[in-house]
């Protein structure tokens, strides 16, 4: 099992959208996923070896390597002149952060190195326990597709304490909404990266449960505010009064202002 550091150089315009269209493409299907000098020794990678890639300290997919270390002599093999192909049916998204991979492997599957801020793709650990945790912490952080809950809110002690989201979820309802707010419509996506919030139509400060990501939805950040402007959130269709409230006395003002 291997960490794959996806860096900016390798796309044209590096985000974490430009890293779906590549992994769901078909260009990666074709010729490999290409990498350069020093990533990994010729004997280095094993037919069904699990890989993780990760770009900006999160993971986002996993493969199984369908082969070993190859030469590559496509476009830019001066820059890549190796590939690995993977196997199309294993390619599966994943979202969550290497430094909590890093922390479970090193409590549960006795990992010893930083893979966190290592510059190089570390080989992480091939136990039992390893594979586990891959299974449970990181293919399933994208794994409900219909209305699977997963446990928030616990209080973890930090410096202060805050209510834990599970990324997975999250993910998924922002995936299924289309990235756009439920109540006014509004898509944005600045730098590659989409503005939007996943409000929680029952609030974490009433403890630990499971969220179901029929409890979620996606908004923007002002209707996200309007949700939380009295103790119990307003709802989806609250907003859209609200909106339309406001929208019509701003247009009743600017017409008695003529």
């Amino acid at each position: 099992m291997r960490l794959i550091k996806l860096s900016a150089d390798g796309f044209d315009n590096p985000s974490e959208v430009e890293i779906d269209r590549y992994f769901q493409g078909p260009e990666l299907r074709q010729r490999g996923f290409i990498f350069p000098e020093g990533r990994i020794a010729q004997t280095g990678l094993q037919i069904g070896e699990l890989l993780l890639f990760s770009f900006r300290s999160t993971v986002l997919y996993v493969a199984k390597a369908a082969s070993v270390r190859q030469p590559y002599k496509g476009q830019h093999f001066e820059k890549y002149p190796y590939c690995v192909h993977l196997d199309p049916d294993s390619i599966r998204q994943a979202y969550v952060s290497v430094q909590e991979f890093e922390r479970a492997l090193r409590q549960k599957a006795g990992l010893q190195k930083n893979i966190t801020l290592s510059r190089g793709w570390p080989r992480l650990p091939d136990g039992d326990a390893a594979q586990t945790l891959v299974e449970q912490l990181v293919l399933k952080s994208l794994a409900p597709t219909n209305d699977e809950g997963a446990e928030e809110g616990l209080k973890e002690d930090k410096t202060v304490g805050f209510r834990r989201r599970n990324a997975g979820i999250i993910a998924k309802r922002r995936e299924m909404d289309g990235n756009a707010c439920q109540a006014c419509g509004f898509r944005l996506v600045v730098n590659e990266r989409y503005i939007i919030d996943c409000h929680h139509l029952y609030p974490l400060e009433e403890g630990v449960r499971i969220t179901r990501i029929s409890d979620l939805v996606c908004l923007c950040p002002t209707c996200h505010r309007i949700a939380h402007a009295r103790h119990k959130p307003y709802n989806v269709l609250e907003i859209k009064s609200l909106r339309e409230t406001v929208a019509a006395a701003q247009t009743s003002t600017a017409e008695d202002a003529r």
